[in-house]
């Protein structure tokens, strides 16, 4: 079955090359109302070669029948794992998500799940309070799939709690609330409720983002291992294109190659140099593509 429908998601992707691929949604949290519910997922793709070169992110989405993609390219993805994105760090609670992978993207995963939710706690504690107080807002102003909006208060509220208690999100099972989602009209005093355990969240949120500090070797780590994958994974196909793209430019867009914007490439040229010279398992070639002229 899986299998079927593996083969219908790389033909929706079409000449997309699919590198890994999760489950997500209410699929992921147990909290499927209906079993004929369409199934969320998470597809990476390699970069393709214009918006390698160029630093274009991409991000789209595909509905196709009870299918529903989001995709994103592998330097997308690493930009959101940076930002702290929820929808992306619940990915790596419980590997069994992790439905297809390439060798290199598996290592990777496998890798990063080791640290990641220490390397981007703050940033995420962060993102899960905002999106907490916008899913609010909304039921507030009695906007459409009210019930789907509490039950993500209540998802990131359960969020945060366990990463103030454990440092980490360790579940991703919501069956208990699941049938929130059904109920489209609140009364004011459960909302008022509702509002009062966020705040109350707020306040342990708070208290833990201001003890964290900001942890630059695991940052720099991520960064390496990320220069890595795009070194075994997309740069070999794109090697001929790249040269001949930077020697056009006289190396002026030194850095369109980054994973980063080219406007925070540039920013960073001399900390990026340093990133990568003296690292035996980083090519004399990339050093050449992140070299900077000033």
């Amino acid at each position: 079955m899986f299998l079927e429908k593996l083969k219908k998601i790389k033909e929706l992707l079409d000449e997309k090359q699919l590198i890994g691929l999760f489950l997500t949604g209410s699929t992921l949290y147990n909290a499927k109302l209906d079993d004929n519910q369409e199934t969320d997922y998470i597809a990476v793709v390699a970069d393709v070669p214009q918006d390698f070169l160029t630093g274009k992110f991409v991000s789209e989405q595909l509905i196709e029948g009870d299918v529903d993609i989001k995709i994103y390219s592998f330097r997308q993805f690493v930009q959101l794992v940076l930002k702290g994105n929820p929808n992306i760090l619940e990915l790596f609670v419980d590997k069994s998500c992790l439905l297809y992978a390439t060798d290199q993207f598996k290592g990777f995963y496998d890798e990063l799940i080791e640290f990641v939710f220490e390397m981007a706690r703050g940033k995420l504690l962060k993102a899960l309070l905002g999106m907490a107080f916008s899913n609010l807002k909304r039921v507030k102003n009695s906007q459409e799939k009210t019930g789907k909006s509490v039950f993500n208060v209540l998802k990131n509220i359960q969020y945060i709690n366990q990463i103030t208690t454990s440092g980490k999100i360790i579940s991703v099972d919501f069956s208990n609330i699941k049938n929130v989602k059904q109920k489209e009209k609140w009364t004011v005093k459960e909302i008022d409720d509702l509002e009062k355990q966020i705040e109350q969240t707020k306040q342990s949120c708070n208290s833990a983002v201001e003890k964290l500090e900001y942890n630059s070797d695991l940052v720099d780590k991520f960064n390496i291992m990320s220069f890595k994958f795009l070194q075994t994974e997309v740069v070999p196909t794109f090697y001929v294109q790249i040269t001949e793209f930077i020697d056009s430019e006289n190396k002026r867009e030194g850095n369109v190659a980054a994973f980063l914007s080219k406007e925070d490439a540039l920013k960073s040229s001399e900390e990026t140099k340093k990133l990568l010279k003296g690292k035996d398992d980083i090519s004399e070639y990339q050093v050449n593509v992140y070299e900077f002229d000033s």
